[in-house]
């Protein structure tokens, strides 16, 4: 790690007006500075009139050429073709057209489609029909292993191959064992070829490494601020993490379809008011203030707010205009059914923050049994998750809301994610600052083990939620629309990407600077 790239030192602050000591992490501040409201994010205002006429023809050309039927004996065609489009993120173009034609392509096989030798086409067929909750059995790979019943020793050398299965068995459902093995298979045996890598292109070399390093399925598909600048946030609130563009970019991998442009406004505000509590709720405010906070956010009420101290004022004002405002929203569109549900979920984020800070403060180690009810909720899927669905329009009906406020198996996997990748990304910092014991702490005390058999442990939680989604998928499609159910894959993603290697890349910023850059700053036209 470059000097410039140092973890912030942790820094114990004494209030001047108190004898409490106030613990909080040196955050680095906003590495963007005022970059974002200076300039344009309208898209179209980059275009004249015969670029976008240009754009709508490729558009039509594109639709075409995944609808045509002129080649049924040729699917490997449509599907390297779907497989393109989705992997360029434009895929939200075409959604009734690739359903149409992966429908097309599942109702006309035949047996030799399934018969097939090309491990490379079985995969990719795999995958795309799995994404597309089109039913196939795993048993297609059966023909790829040998007499003791291991996949074959010749597939090794195929590249392109190994990399199609190994994305193909990131799709597995509980129970899938073979999917299992054809992960390991392709691990061991993509890492053997780094380790060789002199033998390989180095187009390929970088390739696998990306791959291994993010499946296609745990991939974001598409790597306004003057709201929280008027705030003076920073000044008034210095504890506090500044990261709106991180929040905008990463809020832009559950709603990247442009039609979502409302959704992506409002959910991005929300997840900046929920980096605020947890700042504060984590171990700056003290327990008193934190239980006051907590009663009054069950209230609603401005009136609420003379019994707070001076900062905790304008969080809580900063928490009701902002609800307000989704509310004023939310009539206009004759949707305020979903005001309930979102309100509730922030109660309960908060109520979960007060009870962690009261562990925190009396030094209590939960067990996990413990543990769970609470940092799944402070993890903050559950608002999020309401959130987005609020955005979506009249596609999210009040039994849409109701039934996400029964905490379904695949919100409880995608928060499962959430909060054990947060936990592995981020312990030892906040352990180091003063923190609440996270997932690890409390795993290893409990069960008397290490904190790399704890990691080891959670890794495999997290590992099994990604099958749970998998597998809760298709049998939610035909009950809940698939616009909703695609924002619990489009969180998880997001999750993956923010938290992979080990990094909290939005606390610790610069780890994503590039990624903001090339999608916000230099997207490609």
């Amino acid at each position: 790690m470059s000097a410039d790239h140092q973890v912030p030192a942790v820094v114990v602050v004494s209030s001047s007006t108190e004898n409490s000591v106030r613990h909080i992490a040196d955050f680095h501040p906003s590495i963007w500075g005022n970059y974002f409201l200076t300039c344009t994010s309208d898209f179209k205002k980059l275009m004249n009139t015969a670029t976008e006429e240009e754009y709508e023809a490729l558009k039509e050309e594109v639709r075409r050429m995944i609808t045509d039927t002129s080649t049924p004996d040729k699917p490997v065609l449509k599907l390297h073709l779907i497989n393109a489009v989705q992997r360029l993120g434009v895929a939200y173009h075409f959604e009734k057209e690739i359903q149409y034609a992966l429908d097309k392509i599942h109702h006309d096989h035949n047996d030799d489609d399934y018969d097939n030798d090309d491990l490379y086409y079985v995969s990719l067929q795999f995958r795309l029909f799995r994404q597309q909750e089109i039913k196939i059995s795993s048993d297609v790979f059966e023909k790829f292993k040998d007499n003791e019943g291991k996949f074959k020793a010749s597939l090794i050398t195929d590249v392109q191959s190994m990399l199609s299965l190994y994305e193909a068995a990131q799709l597995a459902l509980p129970g899938e064992d073979i999917l299992d093995e054809a992960i390991a298979f392709t691990t061991t045996n993509l890492n053997s070829m780094l380790r060789s890598s002199h033998h390989v292109n180095p187009s390929l070399v970088e390739q696998i490494n990306h791959v291994l390093f993010r499946s296609l399925r745990r991939a974001v598909p598409r790597a306004e601020a003057r709201w929280w600048k008027d705030l003076d946030v920073t000044t008034k609130l210095p504890y506090v993490r500044d990261r709106l563009v991180e929040m905008y970019f990463w809020v832009l991998a559950v709603y990247f379809e442009p039609r979502y442009t409302f959704g992506r406004r409002m959910l991005t505000k929300v997840c900046c008011l929920l980096t605020i509590l947890d700042d504060t709720f984590d171990s700056y405010g003290k327990l008193e203030e934190l239980s006051l906070f907590t009663e009054a956010i069950k209230r609603w009420n401005i009136g609420a707010m003379d019994k707070l101290p001076e900062y905790m004022k304008l969080i809580y004002e900063i928490a009701l205009n902002l609800f307000n405002e989704i509310e004023e929203d939310m009539a206009k569109q004759g949707r305020l059914y979903c005001m309930y549900y979102a309100k509730k979920t922030l109660e309960e984020t908060v109520q979960a923050y007060f009870e962690e800070a009261v562990w925190f403060n009396e030094g209590y180690v939960p067990t996990m049994e413990e543990y769970y009810p609470v940092a799944l909720v402070t993890g903050g899927h559950f608002v999020v998750t309401t959130i987005a669905f609020l955005g979506m329009g009249e596609i999210a009906t009040k039994e849409s809301f109701h039934w996400l406020s029964n905490n379904p198996n695949i919100l409880k996997a995608t928060t499962i994610i959430v909060r054990l990748m947060d936990d592995i990304a981020t312990h030892k910092f906040e352990q180091k600052r003063g923190h609440v014991a996270s997932a690890i702490e409390c795993y290893m005390k409990q069960h008397g083990v290490s904190e790399e058999e704890a990691v080891k442990v959670l890794k495999q939680e997290i590992g099994n939620a990604w099958k749970d989604i998998n597998g809760e998928l298709p049998k939610l499609s035909d009950d809940v629309p698939k616009p909703l159910l695609d924002r619990f894959l489009n969180l998880a993603r997001a999750i993956d990407f923010m938290y992979k290697d080990g990094k909290d890349h939005c606390t610790h910023s610069y780890f994503m600077k590039d990624n903001v850059a090339s999608l916000l700053r230099d997207p490609a036209i």
